[in-house]
């Protein structure tokens, strides 16, 4: 017999108390891994979020 749980999120709201749920955003920085570079192991998303935060804390 298989065993299924079903978890139910509750979602969130912003600072404004409005629900975030079917609200569309869009990205401030759009990378698109490629294959090949994932390939060598690289994560061209990942390494472009360290910098921006990396110069946010400076």
């Amino acid at each position: 017999m298989d065993l299924i749980k079903i978890v139910k999120s509750k979602g969130g709201k912003n600072k404004a108390g409005k629900w975030m749920e079917k609200n569309e955003i869009n990205p401030e920085i759009i990378i698109k891994n490629q294959p090949e570079v994932i390939a060598k192991g690289v994560d061209e998303q990942l390494e472009k979020s360290i910098e921006v935060l990396m110069k946010e804390v400076e």
